[in-house]
């Protein structure tokens, strides 16, 4: 198939413009692309970071308002006459306790009971009890006998049993390190957790509702001069400084939301036989993979924003769902990864939640040992590739408009620059005459017919001679 001269040339501009702006656009996709992608990353992990880090704060600040309280004198010779006198005379040390639950309200603190050492008290319940004076109304999740609904208060009700640990105490039968004649004895809370590991145990959240949750912290009571334990206490605390973590916005853009995963153990710590990584140990992932967790707080979604956790729902009662880890896959890689950034946090643009949702998510752990939590920035996967997307659109835009603009501006400016060449070509045709044509023709065959009859003659001369030879 023939192609005029004027395609030719069309086509030959185009393609040298297509193969110019592929060179420009190509990097230009792979690098910027690559940029914009790092940025998303690092702002996902930073976020994650950032909230981990205040959830540390937060539990820190409650652990350290039980200590300062567990270090009060009223309260440490109280106990020091319960064990040298068998005084049981708490009245002070209730009121210095409940001073500092008054004063700790900026902090929540709303509960204190104080336990025995060993089995010198009551087997439960305590030695005594606390209920600030000025605790708000705060509703509890079951009834009493009554039918009706309990609330927080310094009844035996009041005190949410479930925030509460039930200790057993072992004996060592081996004299204290600090005190040899004294008998030591571990406090446990659960088998092998006693309440002095860690710098105490947390227990809950007690969800009340969607918005509001009540946690406890069990501490050691020490001796303020040698240390030695003289009891526990517990201090109940509202949540709400966890619950504002979950629910600003900073960071979230339209569809992000804060996700807060934990184990399935009452103590909020991985039992000893499932540990998650750290410095020194890295668990086998596909072993760990089937280790349940559970959302440590019900996901919260806002607005119109899409329900990407519609199986762990607060209204159905199914926000505390264990499900295995292996089902999150940046909750599994938070758990099981040791990565060398600040709270071990990491992010990944394309997986998925634990119910096959899209999402992106920045990962980060908190760094306390009362709690092996994990905090999850969750968003939706279009909202996250938006500016990859638009960035694509743009460099696809700017190709192929451009070169549908250069098809239309090309075409009629080849046409007009082979115009001259059409032209000369005509010229050329035309000073060529038909006559001219047919004399060039008349003569050529007048040659050719004079050649044969030249050949002829030439052919026949030989005959005869050789007919002559013969003869003779």
């Amino acid at each position: 198939m023939r192609i005029a001269i004027r395609e030719q040339l069309a086509l030959l501009v185009l393609f040298t413009v297509l193969v110019a702006l592929t060179v420009v656009s190509v990097p230009t996709w792979l690098y910027v692309n690559n940029h914009i992608a790092n940025n998303l990353r690092t702002g996902l992990s930073l976020t994650a970071s950032l909230k981990a880090s205040r959830i540390t704060s937060e539990l820190e600040l409650i652990q350290n308002s039980c200590l300062t309280i567990s270090s009060r004198i009223l309260l440490q010779d109280a106990l020091q006459d319960f064990y040298d006198k068998g005084d049981k005379n708490w009245a002070n040390a209730k009121e210095d306790i409940d001073s500092a639950l008054s004063v700790g309200m900026s902090t929540g603190l709303l509960q204190a009971r104080v336990y025995s050492r060993n089995t010198t008290g009551p087997e439960d319940g305590g030695l005594f009890n606390v209920t600030a004076s000025n605790v708000p109304e705060v509703i509890l999740p079951y009834k009493g006998p009554d039918g009706e609904q309990v609330t927080l208060n310094d009844t035996e009700l009041g005190y949410p049993p479930m925030l509460y640990p039930n200790i057993t105490y072992v004996n060592l039968n081996y004299g204290n390190p600090i005190r040899p004649n004294t008998s030591a004895y571990s406090a446990q809370a659960f088998p092998d957790i006693p309440i002095s590991r860690d710098g105490g145990l947390l227990l809950g959240p007690l969800i009340l509702n969607e918005t509001s949750a009540l946690i406890s912290i069990s501490v050691a009571i020490r001796d303020n001069t040698d240390h030695f334990i003289l009891g526990y206490m517990t201090i109940v605390a509202m949540a709400s400084s966890i619950l504002q973590v979950r629910d600003s916005r900073e960071g979230l853009d339209d569809s992000g939301m804060v996700l807060i995963v934990g184990p399935t153990t009452e103590w909020n710590r991985f039992p000893a036989s499932t540990p998650m990584s750290n410095a020194t140990y890295t668990p086998n992932k596909e072993a760990f993979g089937s280790v349940p967790v559970r959302f440590v707080l019900p996901p919260a979604s806002q607005g119109d924003q899409a329900d990407r956790h519609s199986n762990h729902n607060f209204t159905k009662g199914t926000s505390n769902t264990p499900f295995p880890v292996k089902l999150y896959p940046a909750v599994l890689d938070a758990l099981t990864d040791h990565i060398p950034t600040i709270n071990n946090a990491s992010s990944m643009l394309d997986t998925h939640n634990e119910q096959g949702v899209a999402v992106a998510v920045g990962y980060a752990r908190t760094q306390t040992a009362l709690a092996n939590w994990t905090v999850i920035v969750e968003k939706s996967k279009a909202e996250t590739y938006q500016p990859i997307n638009t960035l694509r659109n743009i460099l696809l835009g700017t190709v192929f408009g451009t070169a549908g603009f250069l098809t239309l501006l090309i075409i009629p400016c080849a046409h007009f620059g082979v115009l001259p060449i059409r032209r000369l070509k005509a010229a050329t045709e035309k000073s060529i005459s038909p006559l001219d044509m047919r004399s060039r023709s008349s003569s050529r065959t007048t040659k050719k017919i004079r050649q044969g009859l030249a050949g002829w003659d030439l052919r026949d001369l030989k005959r005869a001679s050789l007919k002559r030879l013969h003869a003779s």
